[in-house]
């Protein structure tokens, strides 16, 4: 009865394949099948090829996401050891993934970076109100408010449990990261890359007070100081005196001196200061093991 059954099966099989094989002539289905393998396997091995390029933009494309109001661009590796903060705008926004991908180039360093944008880079980065230096719009003093945001709402949600976090940023922007080194102790690091020293004020107040970060870059184009506005003229002087207080300060500073004018590499002169950040609180962090 078993053998009867499965010749049964068999010749229903053979039936059902005749039938099908029918439509397309009087090819089988194994022929036909076989006949497309190619392009019947294109699709799956196509996926597998891609997978390394398909986790490489994964890790590399930065998340929009809103926290309190404002848009936060977030670049994170699972493995970070260093957070990296940035504020940026529109023009710092565009050339964001060209300078995640030079920090990358230039450092093996695991790191997140968060971005976070500014809308009124004028009120929103200085600590202390003061006239129009260019154009008709005076500064603000919305720098408090600014370091609240990150320390109370920006870093709760990205900081998870990396140690290390370092403020950065370019124009006012390392200007406020500067100053900010003076108000709280929850930055390692500061980068001030072409920050804006020449402020109203700003080096009277360096002065006069002292840093809690003790690892602190800062960086000039070399064209910057022959400006042709009188108040950002004075910045190669104002920078040169902001290293010399920093050094008589801290352990850990340099002044870096990059080539063209103000407008020049943004992202790159950014990402170096972000490394050698790094690298040197890995020094730091090597000397205290020892």
């Amino acid at each position: 009865d078993s053998n009867v059954s499965n010749s049964s099966s068999l010749r229903s099989m053979l039936t059902l394949e005749t039938s099908i094989a029918g439509s397309f002539g009087k090819k089988s289905i194994s022929q036909i099948l076989l006949k497309h393998a190619a392009k019947i396997l294109f699709f799956p091995l196509l996926f597998i090829s891609l997978q390394p390029t398909l986790q490489y933009f994964k890790r590399n494309m930065a998340h929009i996401v809103d926290v309190s109001g404002r848009e936060c661009h977030l670049y994170k590796d699972p493995n970070a050891e260093f957070l990296l903060v940035q504020p940026i705008d529109e023009h710092d926004l565009e050339v964001l993934d060209q300078e995640v991908e030079i920090i990358k180039e230039l450092s093996d360093k695991p790191f997140s970076l968060a971005a976070f944008m500014i809308k009124d880079w004028n009120q929103e980065l200085t600590p202390w109100s003061a006239p129009p230096v260019f154009g008709k719009n005076p500064f603000g003093s919305g720098a408090e408010g600014t370091l609240k945001f990150i320390t109370n709402q920006l870093l709760p949600v990205v900081q998870e449990e990396t140690a290390h976090v370092i403020l950065g940023g370019y124009s006012l922007a390392g200007l406020f990261a500067l100053w900010a080194s003076y108000q709280t102790d929850r930055f390692e690091g500061i980068v001030a890359a072409s920050s804006s020293v020449w402020f109203p004020k700003w080096i009277e107040y360096a002065q006069d007070n002292k840093p809690l970060a003790n690892t602190i870059y800062l960086s000039l184009g070399d064209k910057e100081e022959k400006a042709k506005n009188p108040v950002m003229a004075q910045v190669g002087k104002a920078i040169r005196k902001q290293h010399e207080i920093l050094k008589a300060q801290i352990d850990n500073t340099i002044l870096e001196w990059n080539p063209g004018n103000h407008f020049n590499d943004s992202e790159k002169r950014t990402a170096k200061g972000f490394v050698w950040v790094m690298n040197m609180m890995d020094l730091r962090k090597a000397k205290n093991i020892r």
